[in-house]
């Protein structure tokens, strides 16, 4: 099953808001360069706005073979679904492993103490595909 991220009104700004000032600055540098030592700032600039795009538009969440693949652009991390311990609800992790592009997502967590923010667009879809493979997973709703 894939899950597209979702992506709230905040990000989309955000995201948004730096992809243009990237855009815009990349166009300047592009009609000011005089000399090739001025290309290698085009060319960072317009790598740091493809990377963007590309987290932006290839963020998704797969579940097959009994994994969990993660994809945020060129980011991947594969989750066996029988390390899964619990899954949590409506939190937002601003710090750590975060492939999510919206708050208010899920913290899954698997190992021992190792944990992974995502955003899929149908939660309860989602946790519901995890419980098939692995029903002892804990689902824990924030309310509040």
């Amino acid at each position: 099953m894939i899950f597209e991220a979702k992506k709230d009104t905040f990000f989309s700004i955000l995201f948004y808001s730096i992809m243009g000032f990237l855009l815009v600055v990349s166009i300047v540098v592009f009609k000011t360069i005089e000399n090739n030592e001025d290309w290698w700032g085009f060319a960072i600039l317009n790598l740091t706005l493809v990377l963007l795009i590309w987290i932006w538009y290839g963020t998704v969440y797969k579940i097959e073979n009994n994994l969990l693949n993660i994809t945020a652009g060129p980011f991947k991390k594969n989750i066996p679904i029988r390390l899964i311990t619990k899954v949590e609800i409506g939190k937002t992790m601003w710090v750590g492993f975060r492939f999510g592009l919206s708050r208010g997502g899920v913290i899954i967590h698997f190992n021992k103490y190792d944990k992974v923010y995502i955003t899929p667009e149908h939660v309860d879809e989602f946790c519901n595909a995890l419980k098939r493979i692995h029903s002892e997973i804990e689902i824990a709703k924030n309310i509040g």
